[in-house]
């Protein structure tokens, strides 16, 4: 909520500076993006903890239950590697980011420069508690023994 109060704010005082003041922001525009990246990829995170990400349960609900069960442990391996290379990867990506200076944003205050690196940290931190979240999901699904069943944390 903080993110998005930000983003709302920072996108009204860009249209108030450029159409009424007449005297564009360099740094809004620049903002905005980076705290619609991290509002965009925090709200992944939570849709993957909930389990309400997009899937194709139409396929998948056609097979019988043993091969979903198998269907359902390749798809979280699968997952827990790209999120693992999310986050190692990641977190190099990030730190080369300070490095890099953000043009508008370094206009914020004067003397002062910018640098990539938390925009660039969303992707790790990210991936990280995508990781968290999947663990909890599999290791949750396992002890109630419903492989699969995207329900399974509704029905306890």
């Amino acid at each position: 909520m903080l993110g998005f109060a930000l983003l709302f704010i920072s996108v009204m005082m860009q249209i108030v500076w450029r159409y009424v003041l007449e005297i564009p922001l360099p740094w809004s525009d620049e903002a905005a993006r980076y705290l619609l990246v991290w509002i965009s990829l925090l709200a992944i995170a939570i849709a993957f903890r909930d389990d309400s990400h997009i899937r194709l349960d139409f396929f998948f609900n056609r097979f019988a239950p043993h091969v979903r069960h198998i269907i359902w442990v390749i798809f979280n391996l699968l997952s827990l590697v790209f999120l693992a290379l999310l986050f190692f990867y990641g977190i190099p990506n990030a730190i080369m980011g300070k490095f890099t200076f953000s043009p508008g944003l370094s206009n914020l205050l004067p003397n002062t420069t910018v640098t990539l690196f938390v925009p660039y940290l969303s992707v790790p931190v990210t991936g990280g508690i995508m990781i968290l979240n999947l663990v909890d999901y599999v290791l949750f699904n396992f002890k109630i023994k419903e492989l699969g069943d995207s329900r399974a944390r509704e029905k306890s």
